[in-house]
């Protein structure tokens, strides 16, 4: 089953085995979780985005990872469209009308919220992990993670409590 983006898989989740990730929150902790959500998947994504497809040094590199395994000669083709693609979507959604100084300002700061938020708690609601976590760990370790350089990459590894979450997470849910 094709389901459109991460909210509605979350919901397709819970309806479907139940919501043992967030049913112990008040309606106002799922209140601030949603909201939390939406900054990592309309803000902090875009900015993302730029980062992998636009940012020339890191362009180079997720072509290699993303496309690497088309033919070299296809590759280039569908690396452009991909790229020109992703650029007018860019535009289009409006962070691709900032510049590049500009958009990474614009995730410094969600990078700097969220550091904020996460402060000395062991996951972004409290003591345990909650749906949130799933969406915070994805896009955290996506940024902290793979070695494409970046004033984001950079800005998220001066937060020491993220690289201690994203840490936490895969320790915790991810290693064997």
């Amino acid at each position: 089953q094709v389901i459109a983006d991460s909210g509605f898989i979350l919901k397709y989740l819970k309806q479907t085995y139940g919501d043992n990730l967030d049913e112990n929150l008040s309606d106002h902790e799922k209140a601030s979780a949603h909201a939390l959500s939406r900054l990592f998947e309309e803000s902090l994504y875009w900015v993302v985005l730029y980062c992998r497809w636009i940012e020339e040094s890191i362009y180079l590199e997720s072509r290699r990872v993303f496309l690497g395994t088309i033919p070299p000669i296809m590759r280039e083709l569908v690396a452009g469209r991909v790229r020109k693609g992703i650029r007018k979507t860019l535009y289009a959604q409006g962070m691709g009308r900032h510049g590049r100084d500009e958009i990474y300002e614009i995730g410094k700061a969600d990078l700097t919220a969220v550091s904020v938020w996460l402060g000395e708690k062991p996951f972004f609601m409290g003591a345990t992990a909650t749906s949130v976590d799933a969406s915070a760990y994805s896009f955290l370790a996506n940024i902290l993670v793979p070695p494409l350089k970046s004033p984001l990459q950079d800005h998220g590894k001066s937060l020491p409590n993220l690289w201690a979450y994203c840490e936490r997470m895969k320790t915790r849910y991810y290693e064997t």
